[in-house]
């Protein structure tokens, strides 16, 4: 099947995900930094959040596990509108090459200046990231 963000990783979206030819795709929001390089050559402002694509599973699929989804991976959305209320947001997301159920990044974001908000385009940002599946309840 597809994955849900134009067919490869790439798409501007209101906020609904999208579909693919095995079910509905959803992001599940981990952490985000904001940025504000106010004045500089772009004027770059937003909100960037590290989340896990998730594809909702159906009929016996979704019997199988504790969760009716599955984790595709990992996607950076970038909010350009992040001033307004978070049911009209509008973002990129880009979905994390060699990210997948097992492999994940943006279990934690934060910089590496103790800052809270980005506003140098220099600001170097620390991502943690996790190894394991979080959905095998049995290991």
């Amino acid at each position: 099947g597809g994955d849900g963000c134009g067919g490869n990783g790439n798409a501007e979206v209101d906020g609904s995900g999208g579909a693919t030819d095995d079910g509905d795709v959803f992001y599940w929001p981990l952490s985000g930094i904001v940025v504000r390089h106010e004045g500089d050559a772009y004027n770059t402002k937003g909100l960037i959040i590290f989340a896990q694509k998730a594809i909702s599973l159906t009929g016996a699929e979704a019997l199988k596990g504790p969760f009716p989804f599955r984790v595709a991976g990992t996607s950076v959305l970038v909010v350009s509108n992040m001033d307004d209320p978070p049911h009209l947001w509008r973002y990129k997301a880009k979905d994390l090459p060699g990210t997948d159920d097992k492999y994940n990044f943006g279990a934690a974001v934060a910089l590496a200046s103790g800052k809270l908000i980005s506003t140098e385009p220099n600001d170097e940002i620390l991502v943690m990231g996790s190894l394991g599946n979080s959905l095998d309840l049995e290991s």
